[in-house]
């Protein structure tokens, strides 16, 4: 079994160890001098390796991981592979290197089918018992390649399957909470995705499950924080995003005490920054810039382009709460260079609409919508794109036409040129405007009757709904269209 390891040009292979070529007829073993240490070693660098990956400092676990690889074919021990192949991938899947996690998630499928053969013929309890356990990390992996494409219906799918094998396999020997950690990491990573695709009602749900299953989890004590990090982490950002601030608070708090007590710097710091988010929810511009700027250091030294992306984000919102138009806009082009070079088109998109509104406040509605078609081209690009994004961007060109109409009617709105007073420009502006906002509004909207939950349908209402209809509502006001606003 050998290929080249994925992201990198560095050449190694999996062995087939001597359980496989004698037929499986006993347990991994050698009588070479040395053997037991041998493998105890490279068992305690695993156990390092996953320690400095819980850490972010993947710098360091990555190459050791690399270099476990020819010292497990020294002992033959496929087994020990497999292991550091579940790590590998996961360190890719985190660190958005997809190609490499689907090619370690293959290469896990490609052992474990031959040790499923030897199983059968030979019911050796311990091949079973690690067929269990790497199936769920493979699947694990897939489950998050799935997420990063915005199939969550596949998603959902494999982690349905996934949790009935952990709960089939329940007894089988897991010492170290292989298949649960699997079941969870991959249920917050769904959660996660379900979130930031603006699934209010799934992603409660998903929240939900996560939290009553880490609760019941039987996980050594690493692995449950690293659990209580990710899912606070994700589920305080979904409970800010979803107005439940003083909730958000509290599990952001949590996470970053946990990760805190861990060393876990970084996502201490991730924390933190959405801490920035909540402040900035709350209409306190001065704690979110204090907050980001203390979190901001260690997500640079994190080298996550991501969140050094969120920290721009909110360092332009910041500087626009104080009228510096400039700074703002200077911040968000940071941020859009980082999500580019991600290669992220929905992210792109979204920063692209933020930048929009430094153009509409000075009045230049025309580079603001042509900065909005270039946000409709990188969202027409992207996976995860939904019918949401397309509403609010149009609410956004909406916005551009009503600030053009109303500064044609004379209207004295704070920026330049709000006094032409070019009534018939203002009304083909005005027309325009509810060309794009009413269907927006009135779908969002509609959403609403089809969320059952009503704590879910509330918060629809508040944070997604809510805003779009109150400028729809504007507009047809503005335009004196009685007949639209009855």
């Amino acid at each position: 079994m050998s290929a080249a390891v994925p992201e990198d040009a560095t050449p190694t292979h999996l062995v087939s160890c001597a359980c496989v070529r004698s037929g499986g007829t006993s347990t991994p073993q050698c009588t070479m001098p040395g053997y037991d240490a041998a493998v105890a070693a490279i068992d305690a660098d695993l156990r390092y390796a996953e320690e400095l990956a819980f850490a972010a400092d993947h710098e360091q676990a990555k190459p050791l991981l690399l270099g476990l690889l020819p010292r497990i074919e020294a002992v033959d021990r496929d087994d020990l592979a497999l292991r550091v192949f579940a790590q590998l991938g996961e360190l890719y899947l985190e660190r958005s290197a997809f190609d490499g996690a689907r090619e370690c998630a293959r290469r896990i499928r490609d052992c474990v089918a031959i040790y499923i053969g030897i199983a059968r013929r030979t019911g050796l309890p311990w091949i079973t018992a690690m067929n269990h356990r790497m199936t769920c990390r493979a699947e694990q992996l897939e489950i998050g390649l799935a997420v990063s494409e915005g199939d969550h219906h596949r998603a959902g799918a494999l982690l349905a399957a996934l949790e009935a094998r952990i709960a089939a396999g329940h007894d089988s020997p897991d010492p170290d909470g292989d298949a649960e950690f699997a079941g969870l990491a991959a249920a917050t990573t769904v959660a996660d995705g379900l979130a930031a695709d603006d699934d209010v009602a799934g992603a409660a749900a998903a929240w939900a499950h996560v939290a009553r299953w880490a609760a019941a989890a039987r996980l050594p004590d690493l692995r449950r924080d690293r659990i209580a990090v990710l899912a606070g982490v994700g589920d305080g950002r979904f409970r800010a995003a979803s107005g439940r601030l003083d909730d958000a608070r509290l599990v952001l708090r949590r996470a970053r005490a946990t990760a805190t007590r861990r060393d876990w710097t970084l996502q201490a710091a991730r924390a933190v920054l959405e801490l920035a988010t909540v402040a900035w929810a709350e209409r306190d511009p001065r704690e979110a810039d204090r907050l980001v700027r203390e979190c901001y250091p260690e997500i640079v030294r994190g080298n996550r382009a991501d969140d050094v992306s969120r920290a721009w984000l909110l360092f332009g919102l910041v500087a626009m709460a104080v009228g510096d138009l400039d700074g703002a806009d200077a911040s968000w082009a940071h941020a859009e260079r980082h999500w580019r070079e991600l290669g992220r088109p929905r992210d792109v998109h979204r920063i692209l609409v933020q930048r929009s509104w430094s153009c509409i406040l000075r009045g230049d509605f025309a580079d603001a919508r042509r900065m909005l078609e270039a946000a409709r081209d990188q969202l027409d690009r992207s996976p995860h794109r939904s019918w949401v994004d397309y509403a609010r961007l149009d609410h956004t060109v909406a916005a551009t036409w009503r600030g053009e109409a109303l500064t044609a009617a004379g209207v004295d709105i704070g920026i330049p040129g709000s006094s032409a007073g070019d009534l018939g420009r203002a009304r083909g502006a005005f027309a325009a405007a509810i060309d794009a906002e009413v269907p927006a509004a009135l779908a969002l909207d509609a959403m609403r009757f089809e969320i059952a939950d009503a704590y879910a349908r509330a918060r629809w209402s508040a944070v997604v709904s809510t805003p779009i209809l109150a400028g729809a509502l504007a507009v047809a006001h503005e335009s004196d269209d009685a007949g639209l606003l009855g």
